[in-house]
């Protein structure tokens, strides 16, 4: 059996780097949502009243 091809350098330094951005992406996502008040939901934004016929 052959080994398959080994990937070059720049390919494992970009999925490396792809991967820390998406954790960090995902802890600063989860920090600002435990970080926020619980309050009013946006879905209604603009107020409904607010709509003409």
């Amino acid at each position: 059996m052959h080994a398959p091809p080994q990937k070059s350098t720049g390919q494992r330094l970009f999925g490396s780097v792809l991967i820390l951005l998406a954790t960090l992406g995902l802890i600063l996502l989860f920090k600002d949502l435990s970080r926020r008040t619980p309050g009013k939901s946006r879905v209604d934004w603009p107020p409904a009243s607010s709509a003409k016929p």
